[in-house]
Formats: C-alpha cells, structure tokens, sequence
C-alpha cells in the first residue's frame, strides 16, 4: 500500500507521515523508506523486463529534468555534481502499449537511453529518438547504431514566437 501511494498517487513520504501522526500509529519517512527499499528489490525482476520491453520499442521519448536526492553514491574520481531524474517512454506495438520509465542519478537522458538500447534486439527496425536538441539528450550509443533522430521543435519555436513584436514579418515567415 506504501508504494501505491508514494509512487502510483505521487504522495510524499512527508504527507504520509503527518496523515500516519494524526491518526496516532507514527511512520516516520526514514522508516518509510525502509520498507520500500526492502520490498524494493522482490520488483527487481519486474522492473528489469520492463527495461528490456522499452528497449524494443519503435520510438522512445526521453528529456531530463533536475532532480533533489538526499543521498547519492558517487564513484570517488566523480566530476560531476548535478541530479537528474530522466524520463524515457517507449512506444510499442504502434501505439497500443507504452513502457514509462524514470532514472534518478548522475546520468543524462542521453546515457541512460544509451542503457536501454543497449538491450535493444538485433534485427529490429532502427527506433525514432524523440527529445529536444539538448546534446545531453542524445544517445550515447557508438555511431554504429541506426537510430532516426526526431528533435522536438517546441522549444525553438518559443524562442522565435518571443520575438515576434520585434521581426514580425520573419518570425511570421518562419
């Protein structure tokens, strides 16, 4: 039931806490925690196929956003600083089924998408990549790899629609 409501309805283990205090039986978040890192390993199969079901998917979506993680385990010759949470979603079977999935760490998109397709099936048809132009988005796989590279526009367009009072004729043309 904890995990439901931390992670299938988005409630902080924070929110639970205070519900659990007013309702006299304390769950503090440490302990919280606890429970769901320990039943957190019996899903390891689950999570594993659903990683190797994403990286067969025709298309797959993926951007970063920054993330705040209490505790990280850094390799000691680690450079880098910052926190991402990525979002990858694959679509599968033309649209009938998509696998979502989200990467919390030191890794960018790119390279936790480079992870996924790096189960990807020999054989299969070259995957669209769907993602903003950002260089930490694309994926990390050797060159060798045949992908189809599919940037999404949204976010130059806002730079353009921005200056549209000031070059209204080119903004309008682009």
């Amino acid at each position: 039931m904890l995990g439901i409501f931390k992670y299938g309805m988005g409630v902080p283990f924070t929110r639970l806490e205070k519900l659990q205090y007013h309702l006299g039986v304390p769950f503090p978040k440490s302990t919280q925690w606890e429970v769901i890192a320990d039943g957190a390993e019996l899903l390891k199969p689950a999570y594993n196929e659903l990683v190797d079901q994403a990286a067969q998917g025709e298309t797959l979506h993926s951007d970063d956003t920054g993330a705040r993680i209490l505790e990280v385990v850094r390799p000691e010759d680690e450079k880098r600083t910052g926190l991402h949470t990525t979002g990858i979603v694959s679509v599968l079977d033309e649209g009938r089924r998509f696998v979502a999935l989200y990467f919390s760490g030191t890794q960018h998109a790119g390279e936790n998408l480079r992870d996924v397709l790096a189960l990807r099936a020999q054989g299969l048809p070259a995957p669209v990549l769907m993602h903003d132009a950002l260089a930490s988005n694309e994926s990390k796989l050797s060159k060798d790899f045949e992908s189809l590279l599919a940037n999404c526009l949204a976010h130059g367009r806002r730079k353009v629609v921005d200056e549209l009072e000031n070059f209204p004729a080119e903004c309008r043309h682009f």
